[in-house]
């Protein structure tokens, strides 16, 4: 049986992985705090994870750590993730919109919060399905992520990338479709990579498939550790 290590994006709790069962492989949940703070590497090792999975912010952390050479596993599923913007107006313009967020999460009443992330045109006005109460999070990590790892602050890592040397899937919605073209874009970086795009689903891939549906394209892709 296969140890999938997965990281939820931003406002992910390891709950958020509850749903996903399989006969053929076991799921070591995390959130991008315990990834950053535990240093993934060693905690991917220690878990003796398998395969790395990361949803957007986890995805993106995931790929820094594959491209940084920090976390080696045998198959990677990344998730609605940007592996970086390619011009230095693009980067600033990002941090300085994740800034303001961040400013907002630190003091903005919670649920008022809450609605105005989920209208980000990015997840295509469909409601989150997880719950997020506010007593499971602490305000200054949130506002530390938003901030600290910011995709304005990220490089750009499609050139390491494109030098790993086992299988990873992109997987992106098609109605969030700067992700799905993104999406075919990795895939077609090497020959060991495969895209996917998810049929009407937004940037929540996971939550918005038919959980039957999502663990099947797992299960098959796992295949190719055979």
């Amino acid at each position: 049986m296969k140890n999938i290590f997965c990281v939820t994006g931003f406002l992910g709790l390891q709950s958020s992985w509850d749903f996903l069962k399989s006969p053929q492989f076991h799921v070591l949940p995390h959130t991008p705090e315990d990834f950053i703070e535990n240093q993934l590497g060693a905690l991917f090792a220690k878990e003796k994870g398998d395969v790395l999975l990361g949803y957007s912010l986890g995805g993106r952390l995931s790929l820094k750590a594959m491209a940084e050479g920090t976390c080696q596993p045998k198959a990677a599923i990344i998730i609605s993730a940007n592996p970086g913007l390619t011009s230095p107006e693009e980067r600033r313009k990002r941090l300085a919109t994740d800034q303001e967020w961040a400013n907002d999460f630190r003091v903005g009443p919670w649920n008022d919060l809450l609605l105005a992330w989920d209208k980000q045109r990015v997840f295509g006005g469909k409601p989150c399905r997880t719950d997020r109460p506010e007593k499971s999070y602490d305000r200054e990590k949130l506002a530390w992520l938003l901030d600290g790892f910011s995709l304005g602050r990220q490089p750009d890592f499609r050139g390491k990338l494109k030098a790993l040397d086992f299988p990873i899937l992109f997987m992106a919605g098609s109605e969030d479709q700067k992700y799905a073209v993104l999406a075919k874009e990795m895939g077609g970086l090497n020959s060991r990579f495969q895209f996917w795009v998810a049929p009407g689903c937004a940037h929540r891939v996971p939550w918005e498939l038919n959980e039957k549906v999502f663990v099947e394209k797992i299960e098959k892709f796992l295949e190719v550790l055979k």
